[in-house]
């Protein structure tokens, strides 16, 4: 084979490995609480629990969700807080969680905030 048709099958192999690494988040399935226990690298989607503070630690910050079953998981991500937090109706962490601590490590947060053009903000 000639080393023109080699370099272009490993640019190729690279890209690929590139979109597949950053397609990640988008191949991470949702599931429920107990599944999240279980499994690998996957979303929670919860709302996050008034009247508990948010609790901010020296690189990051942690915060409780629930579910629709009123189950609770305790989430820390290592970063910022969305500017929104506060007023988010629902969070989704992507992340794995820890056995030993009990706590889901969130590596990306995002929150729902309430729609301007529901009703009950009318």
């Amino acid at each position: 084979m000639k080393k023109s048709k080699i370099i272009v099958i490993i640019i190729i192999g690279a890209c690929a490995l590139v979109a597949l690494f950053s397609f990640k988040g988008l191949l991470t399935p949702y599931v429920p609480f107990d599944e999240a226990k279980r499994s690998g690298y996957v979303q929670v989607l919860g709302n996050l629990v008034k009247g508990v503070p948010v609790q901010n630690t020296a690189d990051g910050f942690i915060f409780i969700i629930e579910d629709d079953n009123k189950n609770r998981m305790t989430v820390m991500h290592r970063g910022s807080k969305p500017l929104n937090f506060e007023h988010a109706t629902g969070v989704v962490a992507i992340g794995t969680y820890n056995g030993s601590t009990h706590i889901f490590e969130a590596d990306k947060i995002l929150v729902k905030c309430p729609s301007k053009y529901s009703k009950e903000n009318k």
